[in-house]
């Protein structure tokens, strides 16, 4: 028995085509994840982790890779589509064949992959320069832990309201607000010169440019966490805000409150910093504080965790 089916159909028949296979992909995944969540198996870790180096850059890295794959996916999918589209309207639904529709499809399909490609590309700049800041990071974290060793307490990517400060020390000579910032280097040819920044107390002067948003930048979230530990400590918490520049050389040519230094060699400059303030009673009381705050990274391997289980996780990670 023959069977007439309508020419829309036929013209769109690529279209459903690709609509069912999403559909049936999306189905299948669907229903495995709804199988493992009645495994009833859980994440034996009872609390969250804490916050490494870069955590919030790692986490926008990775959305702006699903995001550029996607592009990078339209792109590619799109002179498939209008092409098989094109083919179906011409021989399945009996549609003219003219200039004008050719012209049209190929216009369209050019159109469509070019602004994905454009959107692809941005985002790859985009994720050059938050790399370069998640390696910095890592670099300059990884630097810190040394203080560990001479009784310091170190916490990473510290959430604060709407930012995040990269690094955050308390010791007995104080409360450190660590703000990294990676910064690439000319190749001019010029040597020492090209990796040299003189820092005059109120600004940056790279071999090329200049900048005063990093040193007010560290100020601003210096303050920010001053307020935050006064507050929840019921007592003044004094806080000094640092700049690390990694892979750079450091020509302080003025006085400063603030440090700025290459992130290396963190302790000579944070042990020494200063005549000692707090003993271990007020340090662990503030590190106390700072846990709270950064312990906030639930473990990927209980993402099918049932839903009430996932709400008392959250109490026990509500932040302070």
């Amino acid at each position: 028995m023959q069977i007439e089916l309508p020419d829309s159909l036929y013209a769109w028949a690529p279209v459903l085509a690709i609509g069912l296979s999403f559909g049936i992909t999306y189905v299948m995944v669907g229903g495995w994840m709804y199988f493992q969540k009645r495994r009833r198996k859980r994440s034996p870790l009872t609390k969250g982790l804490l916050r490494g180096p870069g955590e919030s850059l790692r986490t926008k890295l990775d959305d702006y890779s699903l995001d550029a794959f996607a592009l990078f996916f339209a792109a590619f999918m799109a002179p498939v589509v209008v092409f098989s589209i094109h083919l179906s309207q011409s021989y399945m639904a009996g549609f003219p064949e003219t200039w004008g529709r050719i012209v049209f499809n190929v216009v369209l399909a050019a159109g469509i992959s070019i602004y994905c490609v454009v959107k692809a590309i941005k985002i790859f700049a985009r994720m050059r320069q938050y790399q370069l800041g998640l390696e910095c990071e890592v670099a300059v974290g990884q630097e810190l832990n040394i203080l560990y060793m001479q009784g310091f307490q170190v916490f990473h990517d510290f959430p604060a309201d709407n930012f995040n400060i990269d690094h955050v020390i308390v010791g007995s000579t104080g409360v450190f607000a660590v703000e990294t910032k990676g910064r690439s280097k000319p190749m001019r040819g010029k040597g020492a010169e090209d990796a040299r920044v003189v820092f005059d107390g109120k600004s940056l002067r790279f071999p090329t440019w200049t900048e005063k948003q990093p040193i007010e930048q560290s100020r601003r979230q210096a303050q920010w966490l001053h307020k935050w530990l006064s507050r929840v400590m019921g007592e003044n918490v004094a806080v000094v805000p640092v700049l690390a520049l990694p892979g750079w050389y450091i020509d302080q040519i003025s006085r400063s409150e603030m440090p700025v230094y290459n992130g290396a060699r963190p302790d000579k400059l944070f042990p020494e910093y200063g005549k000692p303030r707090y003993e271990n009673v007020m340090i662990k009381r503030i590190a106390h504080q700072l846990e709270q705050r950064c312990r906030d990274v639930l473990p990927k391997s209980d993402r099918h965790t049932k839903p009430e289980e996932k709400k008392q996780q959250k109490k026990m990670l509500e932040r302070v």
